[in-house]
This record gives structure tokens, sequence and C-alpha cells, in this order.
């Protein structure tokens, strides 16, 4: 695996390089992105991105011959671009708030030395079909960001406090695991997971969580 950096713009139409009709959207409150609905071809791609507040956390994933091969790390801040509450935008892409300091402090922007040993536990949970039809779920399945399974998830804590618990081999039947925490702003643990049965994808669902305080 590589660890890639690339800087994107915001009116870029595309990160993911899968084109339909082998990927799809996915919407939830606080969470959104796309992905590959088949893991039976060369490349799986998958793109999440969390929101809270002023703050866009995301990350880009990639899966070729089955293994866990790239991961691209985002973060956005919004920012002042001019000193009119933004009007000037309407008429010109000039940015006349020319000196501004990175509002994306060096801190956030380590990914942690060693892997998150947390469990985190479900409060709510909602998911989203191949019809794009949303269903509350009555289940509560804990999260353990932990590889406890000797080798068989690859586990990373990404910059913005960006959670990623997958399979290291994709097989079939696999779930993707992603989360970001937010309660460091006074935003919520927020997770989503994607599943795939068949080697289809058959659902989105997303968590609204709380941490194990005693891993």
């Amino acid at each position: 695996m590589r660890c890639l950096t690339r800087v994107v713009e915001l009116s870029q139409d595309s990160i993911l390089e899968v084109a339909p009709p082998r990927s799809s959207a996915f919407e939830f409150p606080g969470v959104g992105g796309r992905c590959s609905l088949r893991t039976d071809g060369e490349t799986l791609g998958v793109e999440v991105n969390f929101f809270h507040g002023s703050r866009r956390s995301g990350l880009v994933l990639y899966y070729k011959n089955n293994s866990v091969a790239d991961i691209m790390s985002m973060a956005f801040r919004a920012a002042p671009i001019s000193h009119d509450d933004n009007a000037t935008f309407v008429d010109t892409p000039s940015v006349t708030v020319v000196d501004q300091s990175d509002p994306i402090d060096a801190k956030s922007r380590t990914p942690s030395a060693k892997p998150c040993r947390r469990v985190s536990h479900c409060l709510q949970c909602s998911s989203l079909d191949r019809n794009h039809k949303i269903s509350m779920l009555d289940r509560n399945e804990d999260i353990d960001w932990d590889d406890t399974e000797h080798g068989q998830y690859f586990i990373a804590e990404l910059p913005d406090n960006i959670l990623l618990r997958v399979p290291t081999m994709l097989t079939g039947d696999a779930t993707l695991s992603f989360g970001c925490d937010f309660r460091a702003i006074g935003g919520p643990l927020r997770s989503v997971s994607i599943e795939f049965s068949e080697s289809k994808c058959v659902q989105w669902c997303c968590h609204e969580q709380c941490l194990d305080q005693n891993p």
C-alpha cells in the first residue's frame, strides 16, 4: 500500500475514478459519498465525506485486485473569501481576504501513530438500500475499531479523527466501516458502513455512536 497526497478543488466533478453505472452515491444527515457497486472487478473505489459546522473531513479508498491499495485523506474548512460576507464571490472569483491563517492546524493533519483501540456503541442506525429508500433499523451494533481478528482487517486513524476499518482482502461478502469523531469540536461520533453480499452492494448504514471510555 502507498500513501498519496493530492490537492483537489471543491468544484472538481469527480474524485473517484469510477464511472457510472458501476458506482452510486449515498447520503445521510452529516455524511455522504459514493462507492463502486461490485467487489468482483479489478478496482473498487469508495469516497466518504463527513460534515459538522465549518468542517468537512473525508477519505478516498481504493482496492486493487481485492487488496487495499491507496488511501487519500481529505480535510476542508469553510473560510471567508471577502470582507463583505462573501458577496464579492457572486461577481468575481477573486479572493479578497488574502492573508488568512491556515484553518487546518498541524495537529489535525497528523495521523495517529498507532491504531485506535476503541469500541463504539451504536445509539441510532438508519439504512439506505439500493432503491435509495431510508429505513430506521432496530439494531444496536457495536464497531470495534481494532483488529481483533488478527490481520483480517485494515485499521487506521487518519487526520481529522477519521476512523477506518475495512477488510484487508476483499471478498464477495464484506462490510467496510468509516467514522469521524467530531466530539472535540462539539459534534457527534458518526460512522457509515457499506455492506456487500454476493459481490453486490446491498445497503449503506449510518450510525450515531458513543465511544467506550475503557478500550
